[in-house]
């Protein structure tokens, strides 16, 4: 399953950018008439200003793209910097509580009311999905770091006086082909998200 994942987000990804690169040897600027209809020529009309609708779209999957690796990024950063609370139990049952909490708030209604309250900006729609996103790796991540505690290989560790952030590390380590799953199931949702934002007005193309 895990690895399904994994190919389905690197399958977006790349697809994201190959129709990218595409779009980036068409031409956008206004070359006809605004608002043609769907034509041999103009396959999805022209828009406002007399670009070709297609080409449009097409060249707005570079945000989309931006998004897709940006927001998993930063999301999945977050979570691995808070699950240096594993060593204490006290900062961790902290972080658990306030991950239940993210993730018990309605994500369409907040997205609601930040459409009203947030200006259309694309720094904006990716600081609201990893307000949203940190918490999927929080949550998939920490059960699976806290059992490492207890293995052989990381008590040896704090028998030789290794320090918390290098045992961290070497736990990533091991885990690192979970982690990129945990990045591609990101991808896909900030993607989604994107679109759903941009159409609530958070965020532009």
């Amino acid at each position: 399953m895990r690895i399904r994942k994994m190919f389905v987000g690197v399958s977006i990804i790349i697809s994201f950018v190959i129709v990218y690169i595409i779009s980036l040897f068409m031409k956008l600027s206004p070359t006809a008439q605004p608002y043609l209809p769907p034509s041999p020529q103009y396959l999805l009309g022209t828009t406002w200003s007399g670009e070709s609708m297609l080409v449009y779209d097409l060249r707005a999957s570079g945000v989309s793209l931006m998004f897709a690796i940006l927001a998993p990024l930063f999301s999945t950063l977050i979570g691995l910097g808070l699950l240096m609370s594993i060593f204490n139990s006290f900062i961790d049952n902290a972080v658990n509580e306030i991950t239940i909490f993210f993730i018990s708030i309605p994500k369409y209604p907040l997205f609601l009311i930040l459409s009203f309250v947030l200006p259309p900006n694309n720094y904006v729609t990716l600081g609201v999905m990893v307000l949203v996103l940190w918490t999927l790796p929080v949550r998939i991540l920490r059960p699976i770091f806290k059992q490492h505690l207890n293995s052989n290989y990381v008590i040896s560790y704090f028998m030789l006086g290794a320090n918390n952030l290098y045992i961290l590390r070497k736990i990533i380590r091991k885990n690192i082909n979970i982690i990129f799953s945990q990045f591609c199931t990101n991808a896909i949702v900030a993607i989604s998200m994107q679109a759903g934002l941009a159409f609530l007005g958070i965020g532009n193309v």
